[in-house]
């Protein structure tokens, strides 16, 4: 696929997607806040080979107290394990990352973030597959923030269908889903979610294919959402 035809694909997708494209970015975060947590994805970028670049990176960013301590929680191929780094206020609160739209997925403000940070500070430090990544199927960075989801109370969200890795599992897991609406059914080949806010879905080798309910949307490996 050519560069033209990925953009015009994308510029296609949106249209019918118009939800997907109205998402929040990072910039209309709250600057009066002293604690802001915040999960957040984008698109990776064109160094990748081109089919990669239609999967999403998902990651968390904390504001500790003022603007001069922001910190971001991360797993890349680049890192060993998971990567606690500091911040600047201006790569925060940017609306772009690898020269790509950020989406701001879900954020939390005060006392309850305050409480999911620390949470999330813990979990990153004890991760069970630190230095273990591999893009595909799975654990990578998306696994990473799908699980401190499901163990972190109250840190709740949707993650993007493309975020490949996000069902990852080295055996069998069954549990709630990331949004914490549902349920699901995991292997490495195969597995199903069904949840208020992800609605129907088949994860089949980490690919999801599904329908979303609230609003309605068509989930297709390697395409924006479809609303309908």
């Amino acid at each position: 696929m050519s560069f033209s035809a990925w953009r015009w694909f994308s510029l296609v997708g949106c249209l019918l997607g118009l939800f997907g494209c109205a998402a929040p970015r990072p910039s209309s975060l709250p600057g009066d806040e002293p604690w802001i947590l915040a999960i957040k994805s984008a698109r990776l970028p064109d160094s990748r080979p081109w089919i990669t670049r239609l999967a999403y990176h998902v990651w968390f960013e904390v504001k500790r107290g003022d603007e001069s301590s922001w910190r971001r929680y991360e797993v890349t191929d680049f890192d060993d394990g998971v990567g606690i780094d500091d911040i600047p206020e201006s790569l925060a609160r940017s609306d772009h990352r690898f020269d790509r739209e950020v989406l701001l997925v879900e954020h939390w403000t005060g006392s309850e973030a305050q409480r999911m940070a620390e949470d999330l500070h813990r979990f990153a430090e004890s991760y069970e597959d630190d230095g273990n990544y591999r893009a595909f199927p799975g654990p990578n960075s998306n696994t990473f923030a799908a699980r401190a989801m499901r163990s972190i109370d109250g840190l709740s969200a949707v993650l993007h269908h493309n975020a490949i890795g996000k069902d990852y599992t080295p055996l069998v897991r069954v549990g709630g889903t990331t949004s914490g609406t549902g349920v699901a059914i995991d292997t490495i080949p195969l597995g199903f979610a069904v949840a208020v806010e992800e609605g129907l879905e088949l994860h089949l080798i980490q690919l999801t294919f599904g329908i979303a309910l609230f609003p309605p949307a068509l989930k297709i490996p390697f395409a924006p959402k479809i609303g309908f």
